[in-house]
């Protein structure tokens, strides 16, 4: 039950880090920092990339939680949860 919790709280960072990501870009108040997702912005564009990125990582997590549900995977979301908050909340301050 943690975990299901975990996934939507996990779902709904990644909706807002594509939106205040995207709007952050669109502004030009600040610069993608992570070097893979820039490659792919530059190559797909910023909404493919992120369509395809967010719903593979869903899908891995979901994957994982199916396949091996422990203690120890809540506790990875728990840290993934975590870098996505500081990831959108820094995204906010710069204006997205």
């Amino acid at each position: 039950m943690l975990d299901i919790f975990l996934l939507i709280g996990l779902a709904i960072l990644q909706i807002l880090d594509g939106m205040s990501t995207y709007e952050v870009l669109k502004s030009q108040k600040g610069v993608e920092a992570n070097v893979l997702m820039k490659w792919l912005f530059e190559r797909i564009g910023v909404i493919p990339t992120f369509v395809v990125t967010k719903t593979a990582l869903m899908g891995v997590v979901i994957a994982a939680c199916l396949l091996y549900p422990s203690i120890y995977l809540s506790g990875v979301l728990v840290l993934i949860i975590g870098g996505y908050l500081w990831v959108v909340s820094n995204n906010l301050k710069i204006g997205g």
